[in-house]
């Protein structure tokens, strides 16, 4: 009698924020983000992450995965499904003249921050009825914003895919031989919060468009818009649907 078992994964997700420039790499290897952002690891191990600045841009720090701000090298235990954020920050601005009138504001600039996105549970189960956000039911979302804001959550599906020109793609035979990566397809719908400036909370159902999500691994995706329709960067934070 043959006895197999599956190693369990989790998945680390780098997200960059902020008005500067820079990249994250990982060791052991699978994160350069750049354009490679996300990556699954055995449960247990230990991703090092490495953050360098591009010329004209300060790494502010790293948030989340029990990173220290302060450090350019931050080590996550993937216990769970993590999700890290790095801030790069660009030069302050120059003696010219800012944008025209009813121009957009430069990302991370006058616009609001969305900041300590997280789930009380990273693996739950879909609703069986009702809306996206409920009292009881689900997982709690929170999340800070530095202004009064409308803050927009999507969903978007993790599939597995090939790495093509630097593209990330659906997975076929013809790439079969290429590095894996992971895709994030944007779901229909979406749903939104009134963020009141600080901490907010609110309970996701997995539940969208008034349809329950199929089990399987997920991204919330999430952008503040303040009153003046100055929009955040976007924050996003892994999660799984689990089967009935």
């Amino acid at each position: 009698v043959t006895v197999s078992f599956a190693l369990v994964r989790h998945s680390l997700s780098v997200s960059k924020a902020g008005g500067g420039a820079g990249t994250v790499t990982s060791t052991p290897t699978g994160i350069d983000c750049g354009s490679d952002c996300s990556q699954d690891y055995v449960q247990g191990t230990g991703v090092t992450l490495t953050a360098a600045a591009d010329s004209g841009s300060l790494f502010g720090g790293f948030s989340g995965g029990g990173c220290s701000a302060g450090s350019m090298i931050c080590t996550v235990t993937l216990d769970q499904d993590q999700s890290v954020t790095a801030t790069f920050t660009g030069p302050g601005p120059g003696p010219g003249p800012g944008p025209g009138p009813g121009g957009p504001p430069p990302s991370g600039g006058s616009g609001p921050v969305l900041s300590g996105l997280s789930l009380s549970a990273v693996r739950f189960r879909a609703a069986r009825s009702g809306g996206s956000v409920a009292s009881v039911v689900g997982t709690r979302v929170s999340y800070r914003v530095s202004v009064a804001s409308s803050v927009r959550f999507r969903v978007q599906r993790v599939l597995a895919g090939r790495r093509s020109h630097g593209r990330c793609v659906a997975a076929k035979r013809s790439n079969r031989r290429a590095k894996a990566c992971r895709r994030y397809v944007l779901g229909r719908g979406s749903f939104s919060d009134r963020g009141e400036v600080g901490k907010n909370m609110l309970r996701f159902t997995g539940r969208v468009a008034r349809r329950a999500l199929k089990p399987g691994r997920y991204r919330l995706r999430a952008v503040a818009t303040d009153a003046a329709h100055h929009v955040s960067l976007p924050k996003y934070v892994t999660f799984r649907i689990a089967r009935h």
